[in-house]
């Protein structure tokens, strides 16, 4: 039998709502998939947080639950929880929480669209990225030929407001069977992000603030977090990141079990002591009911 990943939630490819699009999928048989309802529970763990292939100024790694259910037809729900696990920047005990709403349309076999909407709750002083810019719209059309190519459009809105554009292209690779009811798939994909950066400024101010109102000789000696990171542009729209995915997937009829490692390369909108790009590295399970 084989099995199929279902996009469930098409935001910025990344956390919370981008790591985002790991956490947004759920698994079901082809027989089964449109015919019922699904549940999907599952549970990532990260190294860093992407933001469209950017990051915060510390290391934020994470781990998070996430839920999904998933109607026949297309309409779904999704809730979801993270937990930053650096405590020298977060001792929340959850560092934030999503709720997503969307739709899912299949226009003919090889081509379908997605439209969605999710709400994320940032505590005050919050370390993410993108915590100015708490609610977000997204919209996205896939072709499957030989490759599967998608093009995604975001617009994240609160405190400011900022647009993304994202064409990904993949090819899911069939390497075979342990048993004779499970099977690898190798996912290679290569996408690219262009936007805005206007949430950039609220988190350079939100984050200098932190480190304000410390008692006389504490923290004197503490590296200026904007050191060697600055944006050139927050409001013109241009290119922000290459991203390199590479997903090694176990699937079995009711579970997947998920490994990935992703290459982020920046466009100089971001000046960075870190010239090679980020790595960020996965794991995942997901469970369905």
């Amino acid at each position: 039998m084989k099995y199929a990943l279902l996009f469930l939630l098409c935001l910025p490819t990344q956390l919370p709502a981008q790591q985002a699009d790991t956490l947004h999928k759920g698994i079901a048989s082809v027989e089964d998939a449109g015919k019922r309802a699904n549940l999907t529970v599952g549970t990532v763990v990260a190294n860093n947080i992407s933001y469209y292939g950017q990051v915060a100024v510390q290391p934020m790694p994470y781990a998070a639950v996430a839920g999904s259910l998933t109607f026949p037809s297309g309409l779904y729900f999704t809730s979801m929880a993270y937990k930053i696990l650096n405590s020298a920047i977060d001792t929340a005990i959850i560092s934030a929480s999503n709720f997503g709403v969307g739709y899912g349309y299949s226009f003919t076999e090889n081509f379908s669209g997605d439209i969605g909407y999710n709400y994320t709750v940032y505590p005050k002083n919050s370390p993410f990225l993108q915590a100015s810019t708490p609610h977000s719209l997204s919209a996205t059309l896939a072709y499957e030929h030989w490759l599967t190519s998608a093009l995604t459009g975001d617009y994240n809105f609160g405190n400011g407001h900022d647009f993304f554009v994202t064409l990904a292209n993949s090819k899911e690779l069939n390497l075979g069977s342990i048993s004779d009811r499970d099977i690898v798939y190798f996912t290679p994909e290569i996408n690219m992000t262009a936007g805005t950066q206007e949430f950039y400024r609220t988190y350079k101010k939100n984050n200098s603030n932190r480190g304000k109102g410390q008692a006389k000789g504490q923290g004197q000696n503490q590296p200026n977090p904007n050191a060697g990171m600055q944006t050139i542009s927050t409001k013109n729209f241009g290119l922000i990141s290459y991203n390199f995915k590479l997903p090694l997937s176990y699937n079995r009829n009711s579970y997947l079990l998920e490994l990935a490692y992703q290459l982020s390369v920046l466009n100089n909108n971001f000046i960075e002591t870190d010239k090679n790009g980020h790595s960020f590295f996965t794991f995942s399970f997901y469970y369905q009911f």
